[in-house]
């Protein structure tokens, strides 16, 4: 395998029947091209670069941890074929909507932190999502979070939501931990659990 950064371009040469990669950490990079050849790959680190689209990981077929936080990806897109996908991080990124998860069937964390969402919306399809941060977003309103059956963790903190929303999910969600920090301290959840 040949690794070469030519004008910030990552680039993987040859072809290898039988190479067998797991984890990948590329960072100072703006495109990744040619990842078609690394069919076993399991996680993916692509942290820390400039890249505004997500594309080029169509064939990562066994790709089960993608992180891509702190770059300038305003949609997420490009992750269709990631069926096996279980943890996905785009923290610190320019999103304003969650969309393009419907077929991450198999995702059981995500991170959303520190975007520019809105609203919550567009993971219905991810009943085994068990864990998702959504902190320092400009969210208004989590009703949409009922409908997720196997979320565990949420969090909240530094949103636009008020105590009485909180304690509402709570109230409808008893087996959910929710973090929501106040005045860098986390609320305390009033609601007694039987």
């Amino acid at each position: 395998m040949s690794v070469s950064f030519k004008g910030k371009k990552f680039y993987v040469k040859g072809s290898y029947k039988c190479l067998e990669v797991n984890n990948l950490f590329i960072s100072d990079i703006s495109e990744i091209k040619d990842l078609d050849n690394l069919k076993s790959l399991k996680r993916l680190e692509l942290g820390g670069n400039s890249f505004k689209k997500i594309h080029g990981l169509d064939n990562l077929l066994n790709l089960e941890e993608l992180f891509l936080d702190s770059n300038k990806i305003a949609e997420i897109e490009g992750l269709e074929n990631l069926v096996n996908l279980k943890v996905l991080c785009l923290n610190s990124n320019k999103i304003t909507e969650i969309k393009g998860l419907d077929s991450l069937i198999n995702l059981r964390e995500l991170e959303l932190s520190c975007n520019q969402i809105n609203e919550i919306k567009g993971l219905k399809a991810l009943n085994k999502l068990v864990r998702l941060n959504l902190s320092m977003n400009k969210i208004k309103n989590i009703e949409y979070l009922y409908e997720l059956p196997n979320l565990k963790i949420v969090i909240l903190s530094y949103n636009n939501l008020s105590i009485s929303q909180l304690k509402e999910l709570q109230s409808h969600r008893k087996d959910l931990e929710i973090y929501f920090f106040i005045n860098g301290r986390n609320w305390d959840n009033p609601i007694e659990k039987s």
